[in-house]
């Protein structure tokens, strides 16, 4: 009975680990510096992060990506709240729009790429300290927020725009 058990808990641990490496579990957090010019399209929110409003315009915008041949992008402003969030909520494209818009010219950022599935992608506070000892590594520092770029692939870009320490 025992010897079954212990199959049987051996089979389902090697099948865990098969499908957590599958989704990407054990793929590394890419960094790089580069400069880049970078226009998201989108508007800004400030609240609860179970705001029916969040909601509302995640999903505009989110439909609005896949219409437009744009990329879903979150700009995330750090903050200390546990239940309000700060963001500015959009698309980035290579188009004009008509709406509100965050334009950056030649800015020093941090790339962070992540290509694991997002039921085994690090958390972002993860990625942020990594991030900040990459940046620290390099003589920079994290400036007050992240730009989150979603792919129809799955694949995750988070630019940390950095300063000089």
């Amino acid at each position: 009975m025992v010897k079954k058990l212990l199959l049987i808990v051996t089979l389902i641990l090697v099948i865990t680990i098969i499908i957590y490496s599958f989704l990407g579990g054990y793929s590394k957090v890419e960094f790089e510096l580069l400069t880049d010019d970078l226009t998201i399209y989108g508007s800004p929110y400030q609240g609860s992060v179970e705001s029916q409003e969040l909601d509302s315009i995640i999903s505009h915008f989110q439909q609005l990506s896949k219409s437009s041949e744009s990329k879903f992008t979150v700009v995330d402003y750090f903050t200390d709240s546990e239940d309000s969030i700060s963001q500015f909520i959009g698309i980035t494209s290579a188009a004009n729009f008509k709406i509100p818009s965050i334009e950056m010219k030649e800015v020093t950022m941090l790339k962070a790429k992540i290509t694991a599935h997002p039921i085994v992608m690090p958390l972002p506070e993860e990625v942020k300290d990594a991030a900040q000892k990459f940046a620290a590594a390099n003589d920079y520092r994290l400036d007050e927020f992240s730009i989150e770029i979603y792919s129809e692939s799955g694949e995750l870009i988070v630019f940390f725009p950095v300063k000089a320490k």
